[in-house]
């Protein structure tokens, strides 16, 4: 992950929003926080099977007004 962070030089002063919004759509999760541009890690394959499977769990055991879902994506600015 080190190599792939050295494509992102942090600009002076610090990542803004306006920063992260030109970055490309290229599927990866990018986050700031202070100023600090963040890209966590994917998840492995035995988060996603966990995941997977309290999702299931979660459905089988939640009333009808309930709904779960793999994942949510983060809105950006």
């Amino acid at each position: 992950m080190t190599a792939a962070l050295r494509s992102y030089q942090p600009p002076e002063g610090g990542w803004t929003t306006d920063h992260l919004d030109a970055l490309p759509e290229d599927g990866r999760r990018r986050e700031l926080l202070d100023g600090v541009l963040i890209v966590p890690a994917s998840p492995t394959r035995i988060h996603q099977t966990i995941a997977g499977r309290l999702m299931v769990a979660l459905e089988e055991d939640c009333p009808d007004d309930y709904l779960s879902v793999a994942r949510i994506t983060p809105r950006r600015r």
